[in-house]
């Protein structure tokens, strides 16, 4: 697996977390390594508390908590709902990021006990797109009830559109998240 550089360059932080993505995907044998180091890499770079890929199944309808920094790692794999339920369901359906500033006061809020999510407030999910199919939702989270900055949101919003457009090396990592969805 590829090692993520330091950045020295001064470039912005969205561009920076994008070429780290990259360079994980492009460098990737094992899917469930790269969704781990994609999350490690998101939290640190975005300086979150949690981050956490769902990967949707389109054939079911449903989203599953496949990698996560923050959250109880146990909860991987076992964490799964309907793409109408949930903050990460709202982000599907309307394919595009959702940002909740209090997410146990919103009406679609659900509840998994096993993640031990209920000390984390704010919510920003956005869509992984290849072409036009959706994969999953990348979701950053933290403990204080606030509106992402917009600078995070970029951040965050560069993963939607870039984490798994990667070069042709990582087409086995891509065909597996599509054969998965």
């Amino acid at each position: 697996m590829a090692k993520i550089k330091t950045n020295t360059r001064n470039s912005p932080p969205h561009l920076d977390i994008l070429e780290d993505i990259s360079t994980l995907i492009s460098h990737s044998h094992d899917l469930q390594e790269t969704l781990d180091r994609i999350v490690a890499t998101v939290v640190d770079r975005v300086q979150t508390e949690v981050c956490s890929i769902y990967i949707l199944d389109r054939k079911k309808n449903r989203l599953t908590l496949r990698a996560t920094r923050g959250l109880d790692p146990e909860s991987v794999d076992k964490v799964s709902m309907g793409t109408s339920e949930g903050l990460t369901g709202l982000v599907i359906e309307r394919m595009r990021p959702v940002m909740v500033a209090d997410t146990l006061a919103h009406p679609r809020y659900k509840y998994f006990p096993e993640t031990h999510e209920e000390h984390f407030h704010s919510f920003l999910g956005v869509p992984l797109i290849e072409g036009k199919l959706p994969l999953g939702v990348l979701v950053v989270q933290t403990s204080r009830r606030r509106a992402q900055s917009k600078r995070k949101k970029r951040q965050i919003g560069s993963v939607k559109w870039n984490a798994f457009a990667a070069p042709s090396s990582a087409a086995s990592t891509r065909s597996t998240l599509l054969r998965h969805a």
